[in-house]
């Protein structure tokens, strides 16, 4: 990924979510499962990337696109979103210690490593 994301110029950091953590704390249900959050960090699309489902759609609505121009331009994303369509996750096994679980049984912090090597911390 590293050498794709130099080839391609790529500017924005991704994740590589080896032990599904993040997928986990999100509540990723497929793939591709978009997120796309402000510069405060707050949610704001989470969705489809386009309006093709299993095939190519010539001039399908890009939404995720559309969204992240919108979130860019406002700090806000669309009030419409379309859930993502695709393959279903499958989930690794996975145990996690109580301490890192809050009373829902959910992670209250997870830590994932940047494709360009940096750590950050969600809680």
């Amino acid at each position: 990924m590293k050498r794709f994301s130099a080839q391609h110029d790529l500017t924005f950091p991704y994740v590589i979510d080896r032990t599904q953590d993040v997928a986990r704390a999100y509540g990723a249900q497929c793939t591709p499962d978009f997120f796309g959050f402000n510069s405060k960090d707050e949610l704001q699309y989470r969705g489809r990337l386009d309006a093709s489902r299993t095939k190519p759609v010539p001039n399908a609505r890009r939404d995720l696109y559309e969204a992240m121009t919108q979130v860019a331009d406002t700090g806000h994303g669309p009030k419409e979103q379309f859930p993502s369509m695709g393959c279903s996750i499958k989930w690794k096994h996975y145990v996690a210690s109580l301490k890192d679980r809050g009373p829902t049984n959910k992670l209250m912090k997870i830590t994932v490593q940047l494709g360009d090597g940096s750590v950050a911390v969600r809680a």
